[in-house]
């Protein structure tokens, strides 16, 4: 099976790629973005490409399964801009996917395709019409989209569409929150509706039951239970800070009269207008019919698995223990603990810390020595996945590279001398623990320093 994902550098799109590289069935992944995604797998031919490009077409050669997950969400963009890209381009991939005898389109749309800053009966289903949302141009987007498909559906019968409706995206790497404010753990709060919200990865799981069932239709996907603002900071254990009433309604009408000026630079005001409105979203329908089981079933499940998960910046242990491997990398090929097969290679590794004090970081393996750098490096050879916790305890000896590997809690996609890395690394810095002077009293101090506490 070939499957071609539109959007796969994205938020959602990496985790649809991960589970799409799993299953044994899927023999070619192409990935469309403007940049390449950073699930290492042979399997994935990633291709730079915007769905304004005249020769989108040519990528749906021989596809069985479109994914189009592309869509601008909240980037700051003229709604020229977001109608060429995310109406238009989507008419364009969809009639692509016709030409070229793909049998099965599944879309991500949203539940803003029902209406917002309106008034919605509660809760919703999918069969609740659809209204237009001229106040928010993203979610306008969503319905013009589906009301062309409506239309496509009727003129290809033949291939199965399914429409998947999720809630507002959380996740560990989330991409319309700010940084400053996930660090400071705060939410800012533009009015008091109650809004659904769903796990990304949930949402992966989704799309992967909509591309294997013999389904077509539409499903929402959120959790139960919709959530205020308030609500959900105080579960993720975030500090609420409200929008003053006045500021929101200002800037609701003067981003409405500033749109045209302000064309790319703009911020969609219709966000904070639909803050204000109740939308209670059912999701029975996917549990029933896709057989979903989301991680996450309940709002609050999100919201507490959001607060877990969400950065909050790296644990500084784990920091200075990043800008010393360099160093240790020498001493472990000095040392014959960096893996022989490992000294004569190129390597580009994504070393993934997950936890709220975790990070991202780019690894680079040049002749048996490791240099790094903060971020996520696209397309990378391989994956190296820890968690925090598991790093600290890793640096404290309090468990072994090969332990927490057996276990799981070490896991290695794509090239697999990538965890042989990590693990001499790591090996190099105990072994410096155990030797004599000034090194050595200075690497059981870090040692210790390293196993007081969870990673904070």
């Amino acid at each position: 099976m070939k499957v071609v994902v539109t959007g796969g550098a994205g938020q959602l799109g990496t985790a649809v790629l991960e589970r799409l590289v799993a299953d044994r069935k899927v023999k070619k992944i192409v990935s469309l973005d403007l940049k390449p995604p950073f699930v290492p797998s042979p399997r994935i031919d990633f291709r730079i490409a915007d769905l304004r490009d005249p020769g989108l077409e040519r990528h749906l050669e021989g596809a069985d399964v479109l994914v189009h997950l592309a869509f601008i969400v909240a980037k700051r963009s003229s709604a020229g801009t977001m109608r060429a890209v995310n109406v238009e381009g989507s008419r364009r991939i969809f009639e692509a996917a016709a030409r070229h005898g793909v049998s099965k389109i599944v879309y991500t749309s949203s539940v803003a395709a029902y209406g917002v800053a309106q008034p919605l009966p509660e809760p919703v289903l999918e069969t609740t019409e659809r209204r237009r949302s001229p106040l928010l141009t993203y979610a306008d987007n969503k319905w013009e989209v589906e009301d062309f498909l409506d239309h496509f559906e009727k003129e290809n019968a033949s291939i199965r569409v399914v429409r998947l409706r999720p809630g507002i995206l959380l996740g560990r790497r989330i991409a319309h929150v700010s940084e400053a404010f996930l660090s400071r753990r705060v939410l800012p709060i533009a009015g008091p509706g109650r809004a659904p919200i769903v796990w990304d990865e949930d949402v992966a799981d989704a799309v992967m039951l909509g591309l294997r069932k013999d389904v077509r239709g539409a499903f929402n996907l959120v959790a139960e239970g919709a959530l205020t603002g308030e609500e959900l900071a105080r579960l993720a254990g975030f500090r609420a800070w409200h929008l003053p009433r006045g500021a929101v309604s200002a800037a609701t009408k003067v981003g409405s009269a500033m749109a045209k000026i302000l064309g790319e630079r703009r911020f969609d005001t219709g966000w904070l207008a639909a803050a204000e409105h109740d939308v209670v979203v059912s999701g029975q329908k996917a549990l029933a019919e896709l057989e979903w089981k989301p991680r996450y079933p309940t709002a609050a499940d999100v919201a507490i698995a959001f607060g877990k998960n969400a950065p909050r910046g790296t644990d500084r242990r784990i920091g200075l223990f990043l800008g010393m491997v360099g160093r240790l990398s020498k001493r472990a090929r000095a040392t014959g603990e960096m893996p022989r097969e490992a000294q004569n290679v190129n390597l580009v590794v994504h070393l993934d810390v997950t936890g709220g004090t975790g990070g991202d970081f780019t690894l680079k393996l040049e002749d048996g020595v490791l240099s790094v750098t903060p971020g996520i490096p696209r397309p990378p050879d391989s994956t190296v996945t820890l968690s925090a916790e598991t790093f600290l305890e890793l640096l404290s000896g309090k468990t072994e590279a090969s332990t927490a590997s057996m276990v799981g809690k070490i896991r290695v996609r794509g090239e697999p001398l990538a965890g042989l890395v990590i693990g001499g690394i790591v090996s190099g810095f105990r072994r410096a623990t155990e030797a004599r002077g000034a090194e050595g009293r200075v690497a059981r101090g870090l040692s210790a320093w390293f196993s007081r506490g969870a990673a904070s």
